[in-house]
């Protein structure tokens, strides 16, 4: 797309391709990988979107947003509300508040930068959901999803990042 002959529209829909992007992120995770334990598994691939748009472009995902995105991943998987709100939220002020270490750095650095925010909100799901529940949780499944998100992160930052490409062109 030539940045000189994209239309005003064209513009405006790519830039709430990461909106919608993370939104089907929250579809998508709603599909179990069943693996030959006796859990199932639902990548936080919303996780991977609020990841990736906090250190690229982070106007094109407000918080706003994302609170949204939560409280929608929330509802439809029947879990607390507010606990996907609330780790999306914390994820992406921890990945804000170190953007500009992150922005230039190789991509296996941003890997480890995902594991880390990965683990942080592993943590938060575990301590909020134990809290809710008044027991604490098996740790299992919620480290199988983690690591799972995790191995799943190239992938998706290689489209997220075509996507990125595509809006920088269409401005």
């Amino acid at each position: 797309m030539d940045g000189q002959t994209s239309s005003p529209v064209a513009k405006a829909l790519w830039q709430c391709t990461p909106a919608a992007l993370t939104l089907s992120c929250v579809l998508l995770s709603l599909v179990p990988f069943g693996l030959a334990t006796h859990w199932l598994v639902f990548p936080a691939l919303a996780l991977t979107a609020v990841f990736f748009w906090a250190i690229n472009q982070p106007s094109l995902l407000p918080p706003v947003f994302i609170f949204c995105v939560g409280l929608t991943q929330d509802f439809l998987t029947g879990g607390p509300i507010g606990l996907w709100a609330f780790v999306y939220l914390v994820a992406f002020g921890a990945v804000i508040s170190q953007r500009n270490l992150l922005f230039s750095q190789p991509f296996p650095m941003l890997w480890a930068g995902f594991l880390l925010v990965t683990v942080l909100a592993g943590v938060l799901v575990w301590l909020v959901g134990s809290f809710y529940y008044s027991k604490a949780l098996n740790v299992g499944p919620i480290a199988l999803q983690s690591m799972i998100t995790v191995l799943i992160y190239p992938l998706m930052n290689k489209i997220y990042r075509h996507v990125q490409n595509n809006i920088i062109s269409s401005a």
